[in-house]
């Protein structure tokens, strides 16, 4: 009897007590339009590297808005066109340099302003903020 019991145990122990796996799924049919698209594989998608802003005349038509934003009172587009303006990567040189005139020359001009225009007053503290990181 023991033999027996031994010889059971052994034969599970090789032969296991697991399911059988089934067969992978047969792929779906596949017609010839589709055989001749998928026989070349798609090329990979390259990675650009950041270039300098290819519409510099947009931004410096952008900066010479903000003036005529000034100059017609509308102090806070004039501000928020600034700031987003000033978180354009890759600038080019001369974007950048007339980004910071165009800054300084709005900070000077709701300077003057902010005397008499409570509005001017307000603009002029969210450009300092901004400025700022704030």
């Amino acid at each position: 009897m023991k033999k027996l019991l031994l010889a059971a145990l052994l034969a599970c122990s090789f032969v296991g007590c697991s399911k059988e796996e089934a067969p992978p799924p047969p792929p779906p049919p596949v017609d010839d339009a589709q055989e001749d698209a998928s026989a070349a594989p798609a090329p990979a998608p390259v990675a650009a590297a950041p270039q300098p802003m290819g519409g510099g005349d947009i931004v410096l038509q952008d900066l010479n808005n903000i003036q005529l934003e000034l100059q017609n009172d509308n102090y806070d587009t004039a501000v928020s066109s600034l700031s987003a303006i000033g978180n354009i990567p890759n600038m080019t040189p001369e974007q950048a340099r007339a980004y910071r005139a165009q800054l300084q020359a709005t900070q000077d001009y709701l300077m003057q302003r902010m005397q008499a225009d409570q509005a001017a007053r307000d603009a002029y503290s969210r450009l300092g903020r901004q400025s700022m990181g704030r």
